[in-house]
Order: structure tokens, then C-alpha cells, then sequence
């Protein structure tokens, strides 16, 4: 496919603060082998991507260390748009810096699917290479 998704405009920068989590005692998950770890601390910048589909948000978390993916993305959306239907969010390795705005999925090492269908969120963690699902599990949200 020649045409690039066309990023908009940047919407927010925020910084939000993880505390408490512990991915061993998540019921979503299975094995906790393989699963990266994020920070409790991290920031995310939101972006509006326009798509076949219409608009949905782009978010990049910076520094990862300590988190799982579950409390990442429920807090995404607790605290972005609990009416987002669907959400990418790139996670980088720790002092990786974003080279390639366009192509952001270039320079992250796992990316966080969210998707809404109905009220009902579900995620998924990726590698990003090579490409490989790690965790998928679905959210509850208040």
C-alpha cells in the first residue's frame, strides 16, 4: 500500500502516574515469563490519526519499565476517551527516543491494541519485530 497514514494534529500531551500494579496477580494472564514489564511512571502523547475509518487516537509511552499492558491500557482509557473505539499505543524501550514521527512503529518495541465493541474493551501487547502477540485479555471499566 503506497499512501502513508497521515498523522493530524497533536491533541494533548499528558503525563500519567501508575501506582500499585503487579502483573502477577492479573487473572488475564497466563504466563508472566515472557511479558515485558512498564514503569510506573510514564508519559503519553495523543494523537489523532485519520484512517479508512475516520479518526482514532495514536499514543506513545516513552521509558517503559514496570507496568503490564492491562493497567496500561485501562488507564488509557480511563483517563483519554472511554468512548475511543479503537487505540495503537507504542511502547519504547527504555532511552529510546521517537526518530521517525510518521513511522512511529519503527522505532517502538511493543505496541498496545485497544479496541471497544459495544462498551466491552479488549487489548492486545505485540512485539513489534518480529511481530508477535504476547498478552490479550479484556477490561472492566468503571
Amino acid at each position: 500500500m503506497k499512501n502513508k497514514v497521515k498523522l493530524g494534529l497533536i491533541i494533548t500531551a499528558i503525563s500519567l502516574v501508575l501506582v500499585g500494579c503487579n502483573s502477577n496477580t492479573d487473572k488475564d494472564n497466563t504466563s508472566n515469563s515472557n511479558k515485558p514489564k512498564f514503569e510506573n511512571s510514564y508519559s503519553v502523547l495523543a494523537e489523532k490519526i485519520k484512517g479508512q475509518n475516520g479518526e482514532w487516537p495514536r499514543v506513545v509511552i516513552s521509558e517503559p519499565k514496570n507496568i503490564n499492558a492491562k493497567e496500561i491500557a485501562k488507564t488509557f482509557v480511563d483517563s483519554y476517551d472511554k468512548e475511543v473505539d479503537s487505540a495503537i499505543i507504542y511502547i519504547y524501550e527504555p532511552g529510546k527516543k521517537v526518530t521517525n514521527e510518521v513511522e512511529m512503529h519503527q522505532d517502538s518495541k511493543y505496541t498496545l491494541d485497544i479496541f471497544n465493541e459495544s462498551g466491552k474493551y479488549t487489548y492486545e501487547l505485540s512485539d513489534t519485530n518480529p511481530y508477535k502477540s504476547i498478552e490479550k485479555g479484556t477490561l472492566e471499566i468503571d
